[in-house]
């Protein structure tokens, strides 16, 4: 159900006429709170989910354990758990900072979260209801 909200969200904003941007850009830098919370918050969000299945159960969760062990009520750099991550998957470091810079620091919401297809409302609506693209995998 998780994933239908973030998905929702980003169709949403873009049916609006929001476009795709990187995650990691000033709050200043988004067209409005629409858009900042559609990719902010439903783009970016999916990132952890896309990475959690390229590197496992078992390297993402000790990297988020190493991360709050690490820096609990401190202030992280942008790329602190991504570093984590590799160290926990050094077979899969190259794949991580591709996938970082392609869900991060790019645009490619359409094609990762919509499939490459605008959303339309009957999607949206299907999804919500069981089918169209928003359906859980």
């Amino acid at each position: 159900m998780t994933d239908i909200h973030l998905r929702t969200a980003y169709s949403m904003s873009r049916m609006l006429g929001g476009a795709d941007a990187p995650v990691n850009l000033k709050t200043a830098a988004y067209q409005n709170n629409i858009q900042y919370g559609a990719i902010v918050y439903g783009k970016g969000a999916l990132f952890y989910e896309a990475l959690r299945r390229e590197v496992g159960d078992a390297a993402f969760f000790g990297a988020l354990r190493d991360y709050y062990a690490r820096y609990a009520g401190k202030l992280a750099a942008p790329r602190a758990l991504l570093q984590l991550v590799q160290a926990k998957a050094p077979a899969k470091s190259q794949a991580v900072a591709a996938l970082y810079r392609r869900w991060i620091e790019e645009a490619h919401g359409d094609d990762d979260i919509t499939g490459g297809k605008p959303a339309t409302i009957t999607d949206l609506l299907g999804g919500m209801m069981g089918g169209g693209i928003m359906e859980d995998e």
